[in-house]
């Protein structure tokens, strides 16, 4: 149609764009808005391919009376029922977790806009102008049904903290809004589409996750560890899930995240939401979670200066890290691997919670065990490498500036033989504590580990 007419139809929406001004079109929505029982929005119109769509701020209080959240399909519905519903099923879990991080942070919290769609018709008013980017007035009639296309999670976490808050919170949040995007489509199949495609952007890897959400007050303390302690800063990849050949990293955010697991919990296994309610319940005032980072801070920097190779490391300027670094990592440690940071880290919350005055004599005998893979302490976790026939397989190593072949070791990763080098790199070091190869929910007694005086001194450096 031309610019000059009077109505521009795309899909439900009309939009009238041949007014003097925004003043007028202001006028005219006000005017629409007061004869029929509406709401006027100011909004800014775009486009998207071929669809024009519209961008506004929703108060908080509308939300629910703004959508309609209750045309979400159920779990167990046929092909035919989750056609002709407008969202997916209904997480009340994950509502709930947005209307408590709301809640929990009433003066800092941050709400992604929603994405809406409207099957009704609509007008929305603007000047004339050439630009597909320009300012609107949309009237939302109360008689329109909006659904969620994208966020209805966003949306029951908005209401049910409204619900739950106190009156004088309430009264607050209420004057709070929301970002949305609004689209208007008829074909209940094109907004099954939209759906889909606003769900194609990839989620954050866990560890650039735990990089970013320092409200958890778990990941807090790995990423404050992983900053201030010489052993770590610089030197961990936090968005890769294993460290290869050519890093020029030695650990990923997730092996120090389960040193850390270890050390405030004794389980270096606990799955993750359950690991952030514990920090959250052991961890509940700042000062606390202060003093808890400083007790680790000082627990590994101690270590880093009684253990040779954390010392080695520490000490690789950030501009010398991928050669340098890559060298170190190729003898073998097993202190540089995710099984050597639970090791420590079982062991290190031993002594911090029930050898606060005498920790740091048991502490550098752990950093003076022999943490090379070759070392008998570890047979229980380190085993040769077989290829499909069952020979061992040999990669060539240099060190001292002599190349010579050695078998390829590997990790195994399983809890009962990582529990038994607990116990027997606890016996090595004189540390009485038959319960460290337990895990904690466990009951009864440890598998009983002998540990012969040769092997302590063999593993003592």
């Amino acid at each position: 149609m031309s610019e000059n007419s009077e109505l521009q139809i795309t899909s439900k929406v009309r939009i009238i764009d041949d007014l003097g001004s925004f003043q007028e079109a202001l006028i005219r929505a006000t005017e629409e808005a007061g004869n029929t029982g509406g709401q006027a929005y100011p909004v800014v119109m775009f486009r998207q391919g071929n669809r024009i769509s519209f961008s506004g701020a929703l108060p908080m209080k509308r939300v629910e009376s703004f959508l309609d959240l209750t045309r979400s399909s159920r779990k167990g519905d046929s092909v035919e029922m989750i056609k002709s519903a407008t969202n997916r099923p209904l997480m009340p879990e994950h509502s709930a977790a947005i209307a408590n991080y709301i809640k929990e942070n009433p003066n800092d919290y941050i709400i992604p806009g929603l994405t809406i769609n409207v099957q009704a018709t609509i007008n929305v008013y603007t000047a004339t102008g050439s630009s597909t980017v320009k300012a609107a007035y949309m009237v939302m009639p109360d008689t329109a049904p909006a659904s969620p296309t994208d966020g209805q999670h966003r949306a029951h976490g908005i209401t049910k903290a409204l619900e739950q808050m106190d009156p004088e919170a309430r009264q607050r949040f209420a004057q709070d809004a929301v970002a949305f995007m609004l689209t208007c489509e008829s074909n209940i199949e094109k907004a099954h589409q939209d759906f889909a495609d606003c769900s194609k952007t990839k989620q954050l890897p866990p560890a650039m996750l735990t990089v970013y959400d320092l409200r958890n007050r778990a990941n807090g303390l790995v990423i404050k560890l992983a900053d201030i302690c010489p052993v770590f800063k610089d030197k961990v990849d936090s968005t890769s899930k294993s460290i290869g050949k050519n890093s020029a990293a030695i650990f990923t955010t997730n092996q120090v995240r389960q040193l850390v697991k270890a050390l405030l919990t004794g389980d270096f296994a606990l799955a993750d939401p359950a690991f952030a309610d514990v920090a959250k319940t052991m961890l509940p005032t700042t000062e606390l979670y202060e003093q808890t980072l400083d007790r680790y801070e000082e627990f590994i920097n101690y270590l880093t200066e009684n253990l040779d190779v954390w010392k080695e490391v520490s000490e690789v300027p950030p501009g010398l890290q991928h050669a340098k670094l890559k060298q170190i990592r190729s003898r073998g440690y097993v202190c540089l691997t995710a099984s050597g940071l639970n090791i420590i880290g079982r062991i290190g919350h031993e002594l911090i919670v029930y050898h606060p005055s005498d920790w740091k004599e048991y502490a550098k005998r752990l950093g003076k065990l022999d943490w090379l893979k070759s070392s008998a302490l570890w047979a229980d976790i380190v085993q040769p490498k077989k290829d499909r026939e069952g020979n061992v397989v040999t990669e060539e190593v240099t060190v001292d500036g002599h190349t010579e072949k050695r078998p390829v070791m590997q990790l195994v990763t399983n809890r009962a033989p990582l529990n038994r080098a607990i116990l027997k790199a606890s016996a090595a070091i004189g540390l009485n504590a038959p319960k460290l190869g337990e895990h904690p929910e466990e009951s009864g007694e440890a598998d009983a580990v002998a540990v012969s005086s040769s092997e302590v001194e063999s593993a003592l450096a």
